[in-house]
């Protein structure tokens, strides 16, 4: 059997937080024609939802500080 090499994309998404700590949202196989007024509409969803809070005590979600897509090829190695 021969080595498999596959591609695939990630949305990586750097969230900011009202207490001024950040996280990074990363989501698989994000639809190919995503556009900044697509995400910044989910943004506004996201904080009137309160789906996501940071860690020190609760802080709430602000705002995404970025977003790109990251296209990724893997090789998955035959060992046999």
């Amino acid at each position: 059997m021969a080595d498999k090499i596959t591609t695939s994309n990630l949305l990586k998404i750097e969230m900011g937080f009202t207490d001024n700590d950040t996280r990074t949202l990363e989501l698989e196989n994000p639809k190919s024609n995503l556009n900044a007024a697509q995400i910044n509409a989910a943004a506004a969803i996201l904080k009137t939802s309160n789906v996501f809070i940071g860690d020190k005590a609760g802080a709430a979600f602000n705002r995404f500080n970025s977003a790109r897509t990251v296209e990724r090829k893997i090789t998955k190695l035959d060992l046999a």
